[in-house]
């Protein structure tokens, strides 16, 4: 078994700080022996919390960047399920993790980047927590895919708990987790998954594509309308229900929203238009 590990909020603080001078160099090689080195037992402490580690997917192993953080968001969930919610908002946390338990998975995202004009922004996104606290939780890789898991998990479906995030990363899982999870509803998780399950309903009639466009235009519903209502004793059948009603006020044209917003949410060619 394998713990989880962490680093104090001052070695977070240098390191980010010293970041480009001292340590890109060292990412930009794929010098794993001296990455390690750095997060020795004096500076990547171990949590209480034991789990079974699983070798991350790589870019390779599949056809389409969506299939790979969808297994990987499955994998990294269902390791590290005993995280609370608050643990799983913890950059020294996830920071650590990728540098330590999970750098093989670090080291093969980097060769895929290693030529891009931008690798160091991308490598700072993946390591680190760099666009305020909400939204890095759905850029930073691992706690990205420990978050879609978590959004996304059905403990109510015995057979396949992972259904709804088969269909959630469909396509576009990283834009819809920035738009969909950065709402202070889905920490409810009757939200995020009755407001997942009306879009899965809704695609297959061939009503909304599966796409972030959807998904905001539900939040905004609920963020409209839980000015006038208290919208927390909701429960998820009643989110589910009140979503498939938005949609269906929107295809009837009782929703007033400006047609190119209503293309994106239907497709541009739906026979709902």
């Amino acid at each position: 078994m394998t713990k989880i590990r962490y680093c104090s909020e001052d070695f977070l603080t240098l390191y980010k700080a010293n970041f480009e001078v001292e340590y890109l160099p060292l990412y930009l090689s794929g010098n794993k022996t001296e990455i390690l080195s750095l997060f020795n037992d004096d500076i990547a402490f171990e949590g209480d919390l034991e789990f079974e580690y699983k070798r991350l997917y790589q870019s390779d192993e599949f056809d389409s960047r969506s299939e790979y953080i969808r297994e990987n968001s499955k994998l990294v969930y269902s390791m590290l399920k005993g995280l609370t919610r608050t643990q799983a908002t913890k950059e020294e946390l996830w920071f650590t993790l990728i540098n330590t338990v999970f750098i093989d998975y670090l080291m093969d995202y980097i060769r895929t980047i290693k030529g891009d004009k931008n690798v160091a922004q991308k490598i700072k996104n993946a390591i680190f927590f760099n666009h305020g606290n909400v939204r890095s939780l759905v850029v930073q890789h691992l706690a990205k895919y420990w978050w879609i898991g978590f959004r996304t998990y059905d403990e109510f479906n015995s057979s396949n708990p992972y259904w709804l995030t088969d269909f959630f990363t469909e396509s576009d899982p990283s834009g819809k987790a920035v738009a969909f999870f950065a709402s202070k509803f889905t920490n409810n998780p009757n939200f995020a998954l009755g407001i997942t399950e009306a879009v899965k309903i809704s695609s297959e009639e061939g009503k909304v594509r599966n796409l972030k466009e959807a998904y905001s235009f539900i939040n905004e519903h609920f963020n409209f309308v839980g000015g006038v209502r208290i919208l927390d004793m909701m429960t998820r059948e009643e989110v589910k229900s009140e979503s498939l009603q938005v949609i269906e006020d929107l295809i009837n044209g009782v929703v007033d929203v400006p047609l190119a917003k209503k293309k994106k949410i239907l497709g541009s060619s739906s026979s709902y238009l």
